[in-house]
């Protein structure tokens, strides 16, 4: 009866003495510096990209990839073409006596570099430009939260103003981050009411990322389970408490949205945008909870919107053309040939709301 019970007891001694090694060995690998380690210090090793604050704390010990703002913006995190104090465009004053088009969102609005992009197409449009002019209000790595945010201190400094509220359908996963490339704003739920959370944003980011270091309890664990595929297992992935806290918290945020403009009698209208991305609601992957839960509150409300995968089914009906046609290949954004289709939808419902 001694024996096996030492067995049993030896067996445990070596599976803690296991974790712990894991445990020493998985610390050391992701605080030091060792150059040799570098492709073992991947975030999404130990994090979910899409729902963990600790993915992008990560990121910044890690990685130079995503730098934080150096001046942030106590409301908003970080800003794009637009004055931090006023909120008024970097090009309000080419507006003139045309109607602002007001484009909001997040990378997918503003566009890369490499591209044309939505305020080049439709500017040099002579059929749009005759009585509009867009204004792009896009920031890169916006979620959802901060989308609503800059829209909200903004689209009332125009005149007659005419509102494209556009996301990414990872816009809503970054909804619930309070740090994603830099210490960010985001919302709680409180009896179904919007609390901001977060701000003022400190200005200082290296002390705010110094001060709010990940919170794994275990890299070693967090290694093992996030080396299964979300794929293979897509429930350890996309847990059902967060993914409604993600649905809830949007939700809100969508219908504040569309309270705002309505009842201020501004003309608006949704576009949203699919990646390239495996993993999420993408034009070439099956479509997940986002796409689903989007088209549910838009149609609760009765509010029109773009749907840019119509876009490109309608465009690609045959099948016969690559996805890079569409997508930068390796990076996931639209190419200038997909935001010219796109553009193109935007100018004939402007139109259509300017006559």
């Amino acid at each position: 009866m001694k024996k096996p019970v030492n067995n049993i007891l030896l067996f445990l001694i070596t599976v803690l003495l296991c974790f712990v090694g894991g445990e020493i060995f998985w610390r050391y690998i992701v605080f030091s510096k060792n150059p040799l380690f570098a492709s073992l210090r991947k975030p999404a090793f130990f994090a979910d990209y899409f729902s963990d604050n600790d993915y992008w704390k990560l990121q910044y010990l890690v990685s130079d990839k995503y730098k934080p703002p150096q001046n942030p913006h106590p409301l908003l995190g970080w800003v794009g073409d637009f004055s931090r104090e006023s909120y008024l465009h970097n090009d309000y004053n080419a507006v003139g006596a045309k109607r602002p088009v007001l484009l909001y969102g997040d990378s997918f609005a503003q566009c890369i570099d490499s591209v044309l992009c939505f305020q080049e197409i439709l500017n040099n449009d002579t059929l749009f430009s005759k009585q509009n002019y867009l204004l792009n209000y896009g920031v890169g790595g916006y979620g959802l939260d901060q989308i609503y945010l800059l829209l909200k201190n903004s689209y009332y400094r125009y005149n007659n103003p005419l509102v494209i509220v556009s996301f990414l359908t990872e816009d809503l996963d970054r909804s619930i981050l309070s740090v994603r490339t830099g210490q960010k704003p985001y919302f709680t739920l409180e009896n179904n009411q919007l609390i901001l959370r977060g701000v003022p944003i400190q200005e200082n980011s290296r002390l705010y990322f110094e001060n709010n270091p990940p919170e794994i309890k275990s890299y070693f664990f967090n290694r093992i389970t996030h080396a299964i595929p979300r794929e293979v297992c897509p429930a350890l992935w996309d847990n059902q408490t967060v993914i409604n806290r993600k649905k809830a918290i949007n939700r809100r945020i969508i219908n504040e949205i569309i309270k705002e403009l309505k009842v201020h009698n501004i003309d608006f209208f949704f576009l949203v945008f699919h990646g390239m991305w495996k993993g999420i609601t993408t034009l070439d992957f099956k479509d997940d909870w986002r796409d689903p839960f989007i088209k549910e509150v838009f149609e609760e409300n009765n509010i029109p919107y773009i749907w840019s995968k119509d876009i490109y089914k309608l465009d690609n009906i045959d099948r016969k053309n690559s996805l890079l046609k569409y997508f930068i290949p390796g990076d996931g954004h639209p190419t200038s040939y997909n935001n010219k289709l796109i553009a193109e939808e935007i100018k004939k419902r402007v139109i259509h709301l300017t006559k």
